[in-house]
């Protein structure tokens, strides 16, 4: 039900006269309440923007709240010839190389996640192809050419070749040491596996092997032990970083039935098509006790804020860190989802903090939208408003893992449009 609040006002004239059609009012300015039902035309959730091979950062999760996730890595080719400096000084370049072992550098953030346990980690060799931007629990290549399922889901018949241990843990004396590298030994026939790059299968499945646990994987690296073949006895270390990464998870989200979601990766969008009511009806603290519509393009906009209610988001993908949204229009409706955007809405972006999807479900969230409002409401025409819709979506697309969640039509929460206004001079009876 529309609800208006005046802030501030000066008495009326004739307000029970029936012949008069206009009742002169002094300027005050009123607070408008549109519920959702009144102003919203259609709402569409979208999603598929981005790929986690856009993030830089991996997952690993072992029925963490009811989600499983592998990070894919593959590391840059290795060198034809290597340099060799000898006491002397002097270096000489070496080519046909022996590759005798090595080892994959894993560092996981610390502060995010499963952090306050040891957590095991193993990594998989990967025996069938796969494309870091497609790439799924479920499929391994999704282009227009091929689309190939994984042998088994997540990540085929992948071969065990290590393991590590990530431990914060303790160091000596009573200070807690942030350990965020595990090191994982290979044995040279992997090594050499991976030399190929040629090859599309060619590649390292991170995973968890700890349930009730979840890193993210910051970085990856590869160290090599390498001997020239015509020396050796000497062998020198070759560092190599990361030619792709992406993760693949299970469950994957469903379209929301009746709420809105923004962000995730791949990120969703909330596309909500409205118009704004010309007429509104007034309270009798504007009109008197006859009561009356105004035509809110006569008033002057001092604010609009679009409110939100944030929901909980389904535990698998709750945000672990803060949301940036943004609220760009859409600027062709018809080409949805693929219609570019217009710039954002706000100066910066709007922050949510990740405790208003979990044990804070329920706050309100209000984007201030007056300048797009106050095209609207001087749009030439004394017929209806034109349609306008927006977008509301990360403001980096993919953003991190999880997603915002916001109540939809018919929740207690569903979307509002404050609009505070300053009328002034005569308002029309009905």
């Amino acid at each position: 039900m529309l609800s208006v609040m005046v802030f501030w006002g000066c008495a009326e004239e004739n307000t029970t006269a029936p012949s008069i059609d206009l009742i002169q009012v002094a300027p005050q300015t009123v607070e408008i309440i549109l519920p959702f039902a009144d102003f919203v035309q259609g709402v569409e959730i979208v999603g598929g923007f981005g790929s986690t091979s856009d993030v830089a950062t991996g997952i690993v999760a072992r029925d963490m709240n009811g989600l499983n996730a592998k990070t894919l890595v593959r590391f840059r080719a290795y060198p034809d010839s290597v340099a060799v400096v000898d006491e002397g000084g002097v270096i000489t370049m070496y080519s046909n190389l022996i590759f005798r072992g090595g080892r994959v550098m894993l560092f996981f953030d610390t502060l995010q996640g499963t952090v306050d346990q040891p957590v095991d980690v193993e990594l998989f060799a990967i025996r069938q192809p796969w494309h870091p931007p497609t790439a799924t629990w479920e499929i391994a290549v999704d282009t227009a050419g091929d689309q190939t399922a994984w042998v088994s889901p997540g990540g085929g018949a992948a071969v065990s070749v290590g393991t590590g241990t990530f431990d914060r843990g303790l160091a000596e004396g009573d200070s807690v040491a942030f350990v965020d590298l595990v090191t994982v030994p290979l044995d040279s026939a992997t090594v050499a596996s991976w030399a190929d790059t040629t090859d599309a299968s060619r590649g390292v499945l991170v995973a968890a092997s700890t349930p009730g646990t979840r890193l993210t994987l910051v970085r990856a690296s590869l160290r090599l032990d390498i001997s020239p073949s015509a020396n050796p006895d000497t062998t020198v270390e070759a560092n190599f970083g990361l030619a792709d990464l992406s993760y693949i998870y299970d469950p994957a989200p469903q379209l929301p039935a009746d709420w809105l979601r923004v962000g995730g990766t791949p990120s969703w969008r909330s596309v909500i098509t409205f118009r704004v009511p010309r007429m509104i009806g007034g309270s009798p603290a504007i009109c008197g006790a006859v009561g009356c519509q105004f035509d809110v393009t006569t008033a002057d906009l001092n604010l609009a804020e679009f409110v939100l209610t944030s929901r909980l988001t389904e535990a698998p993908f709750e945000p672990s860190d803060t949301t940036q949204m943004d609220i760009r229009p859409v600027l062709e409706p018809e080409r949805m989802p693929k219609s570019p955007l217009g710039d954002p809405l706000g100066s910066q972006a709007t922050t949510l903090p990740p405790a208003i999807f979990a044990e804070r479900a329920g706050s309100q969230v209000a984007l201030t939208v007056t300048g797009l409002i106050r095209g609207i409401l001087e749009s030439e025409g004394d017929g209806d408003l034109p349609l306008s819709t927006i977008a509301l979506l990360n403001s980096t697309e993919p953003g991190r893992f999880g997603f915002a969640s916001f109540e939809g039509l018919g929740a207690a929460g569903a979307p509002t449009l404050r609009l505070v206004l300053t009328l002034a001079g005569q308002v029309g009876l009905p």
